[in-house]
């Protein structure tokens, strides 16, 4: 089951009163409203919860690795072993953290966005591995800021 933060979802009646305004069949009343609204801003306040909780188990599980390599912490060995043992799947459990929140009505695609951004640089980076490709999270970073998403996409 998806997790759903929820703002509103309590059924709402409003009654207007609108003196002289020819025959509203609804009698001047809103309809209420049953519909579980997703917040963007509750969204994106959950996922980059879960992003920052999962860069810093990355930070911490990468410095256990790096110490193992402390004589060699910038060799191909070192590298590999960093991603494989903390960064693919720290950002692997991001992924999944994602996955299980529901995206706002109408932001299904801008979200998927992000999580195929995410998921795409983390095929790369296993693919590319300890090869010295520079700095691999900087489209990941775009495209998570942009939606409101500084958290994600990065270590």
């Amino acid at each position: 089951m998806r997790k759903r933060y929820v703002i509103a979802g309590v059924a709402t009646a409003l009654a207007l009163s609108v003196g002289g305004c020819g025959d509203d069949d609804d009698g001047g009343n809103l309809a209420s409203n049953d519909e579980t609204v997703i917040v963007k801003a509750d969204f994106i306040q959950a996922a980059n919860a879960a992003c920052e909780q999962r860069g810093e188990e990355m930070s911490k599980r990468a410095q256990q690795v790096f110490k193992k390599y402390s004589g060699q912490p910038d060799s191909p060995k070192a590298r590999r072993a960093i991603i494989e043992e903390a960064i693919a799947p720290g950002f692997e459990a991001e992924l999944r953290d994602l996955r299980a929140l529901d995206p706002p009505p109408g932001e299904e695609d801008e979200v998927e966005e992000v999580i195929t951004t995410i998921d795409e640089m983390v095929a790369r980076t296993r693919r590319d591995l300890a090869e010295d490709r520079g700095y691999p999270y900087r489209k990941t970073e775009n495209v998570s800021a942009a939606y409101g998403l500084p958290a994600c996409g990065h270590p």
